[in-house]
């Protein structure tokens, strides 16, 4: 999807102040708040923003997070191990991968040995042939996107 200067803007704004109005939005921006209204049923249709609260999981009593990388034996789109894993609670990504292992799968646990129960889960999951896993220790930066969209709005600003 093509993002213009506004859209960039409107999602930048929502993404550092996420409880803003619309009519606020507006009016920081200095759009009507139709036009905000529409852009942002436009972004949200299209599926390119979600506009939903964001748990953090360490907030409600599942302190650990930590990376699994599975392999599987035949293609991840064509075997059941993604949608054994889906079926695990804790599991919050899964993301198919180039590289030594197949999927990146990102969990939640409340301790390590809640953790170890966790991997046991997932390593059970059919056509997982080996695994790895990391804790994560220290989270240096929260997945983010707003420097994208001040790029965006950025490059907007630029002459041709």
């Amino acid at each position: 999807m093509k993002l213009d200067k506004l859209d960039a803007d409107i999602v930048a704004l929502l993404i550092r102040e996420p409880k803003i109005s619309v009519l606020a939005a507006s009016r920081r921006l200095g759009v009507a708040r139709a036009t905000v209204q529409a852009r942002l049923d436009r972004l949200s249709q299209s599926g390119a923003l979600r506009l939903a609260p964001t748990p953090v999981p360490a907030r409600f009593g599942y302190p650990v997070t930590a990376f699994l990388s599975l392999t599987v034996r035949h293609d991840p789109s064509e075997t059941p191990a993604v949608d054994a894993l889906i079926e695990i609670p804790e599991v919050i990504e899964i993301h198919g991968v180039a590289g030594a292992a197949d999927l990146l799968v990102k969990v939640a646990a409340r301790s390590t040995s809640d953790l170890q129960r966790v991997i046991h889960r997932a390593v059970a999951a059919p056509g997982v042939e080996r695994s790895s896993s990391t804790v994560v220790l220290t989270t240096y930066l929260e997945p983010r996107t707003t420097a994208i969209f001040d790029d965006i709005a950025r490059e907007r600003d630029r002459p041709d």
